[in-house]
């Protein structure tokens, strides 16, 4: 007879801890026979007691046993549409997880029995994204509902780079009201939140640096500079259109509300917000000063890449040459042609660069005037300037030195 007892008393538990957590299954998946989920134990309503809850599938709802409920069943409504890749349950002393993966994002969120209002009450929530194949726009964000404090830490991938580049982590405490499960499901911090609260918590302040370049690939825009022991990035609200490479800056940083395209999570983050230029480089006196007009050419689908970013480095070369015939070509009448193309094979082979044919158009007459590869290393160039009597082309300084 005692052995009787325990073998139903294990067959009780077997049926009751099936694992750790529910997972959920999918709707187009399930069994309609299915109508209930396995069932977990814990001590939810922190009693000392042991509680229990399991997910009703046709009422799309967890159902809880709370003690301090006499055991009466809690329902707290989980439809359908939060599904995600797979979602699972788990239950702890205190409260309730709810762990969503959907694609290559991640949230997690932990629900705390809260004694004197008999309710679930939202203590933390985190969210993971991988970003595209390449971690682009990945990173993570952490929002204690208790203290306030909300973590952030992003990343941007630079193509030409070939590395995955940190941005700056950002760190806020905010005053929040209690959330509880009936107010939100999968709660996501919104612009509202945030933006009630960054000016009191998250003052402004401005950096001063040798702007670079934009990078736009995706779909933040991401401003390169260096200040005077470092190279800088920093997200850009925009582009003010009159800023050139050399070009002396103050960037001023607040944290704003960010959306990403796509995704209806918002964030904070440090962004430049305005842009001063302080002074002018070689590259932007050039742009004011240069009569002559210079047009472009052969930027075909293979250099989509660098079509915004070539011209500029041209520019940048013509400010800053020394070379007698091309400073004469500059000051003559006419245009200049600056035709793109493969750069040669010893080149192109191990780099990321392209060939520049810079021709002179000037009284009916087209004269070459220089060859010049340009090499793209990370966010600044190098560049070879083809030699007629040595038939070579000659590295010049690179652009950081």
């Amino acid at each position: 007879m005692k052995q009787l007892y325990f073998i139903i008393l294990f067959l009780f538990f077997s049926s009751v801890i099936v694992g750790q957590e529910i997972i959920l299954q999918e709707p187009d998946n399930l069994n309609p026979e299915t109508t209930k989920s396995n069932i977990l134990t814990a001590d939810i309503d922190q009693d000392d007691t042991i509680d229990s809850l399991y997910y009703d599938y046709q009422k799309q709802a967890i159902v809880c046993s709370l003690s301090s409920h006499s055991f009466e069943k809690t329902e707290l409504d989980f439809p359908n549409e939060y599904y995600g890749t797979k979602v699972s349950i788990s239950a702890y002393k205190g409260g309730i997880n709810i762990d969503m993966l959907h694609m290559r994002a991640f949230n997690y969120e932990s629900y705390g029995y809260d004694p004197e209002t008999g309710r679930f009450r939202l203590e933390s929530l985190s969210h993971e994204n991988l970003g595209n194949a390449l971690n682009d726009g990945s990173g993570t964000y952490s929002m204690d509902f208790i203290t306030g404090d909300f973590t952030a830490d992003w990343n941007y991938f630079d193509i030409e780079a070939d590395s995955l580049v940190s941005l700056p982590t950002i760190e806020l405490n905010m005053h929040i009201p209690p959330v509880y499960w009936d107010d939100s499901i999968a709660y996501i911090p919104g612009y509202d939140l945030f933006d009630s609260y960054k000016e009191a918590y998250t003052p402004g302040y401005t950096d001063t640096l040798q702007f670079i370049a934009f990078n736009n690939d995706y779909d933040i825009s991401i401003l390169i500079g260096k200040t005077e022991n470092e190279e800088y990035t920093m997200p850009v609200q925009y582009d003010p259109g009159n800023i050139y490479k050399g070009d002396l800056i103050t960037a001023s940083v607040e944290t704003v509300i960010y959306h990403e395209p796509g995704d209806n999570s918002y964030y904070a983050t440090n962004m430049i917000t305005h842009i001063d230029k302080i002074k002018p480089g070689k590259l932007s006196l050039f742009m004011e000063n240069n009569k002559k007009p210079i047009r472009f050419s052969g930027i075909h689908t293979e250099y989509w890449r660098y079509e915004y970013r070539a011209p500029n480095d041209v520019m940048y070369f013509l400010a800053n040459t020394t070379q007698p015939e091309i400073i004469r070509a500059l000051n003559t009448t006419g245009e200049l042609e600056v035709e793109f193309s493969t750069a040669p094979k010893e080149y192109s082979e191990q780099n990321d660069c392209l060939m520049a044919t810079i021709r002179n158009h000037h009284k009916n007459k087209t004269k070459t005037i220089c060859k010049l590869i340009i090499i793209f290393n990370g966010d600044y160039s190098s560049y070879y300037l083809f030699d007629e009597k040595s038939q070579q082309y000659i590295p010049l300084k690179v652009e950081n030195q």
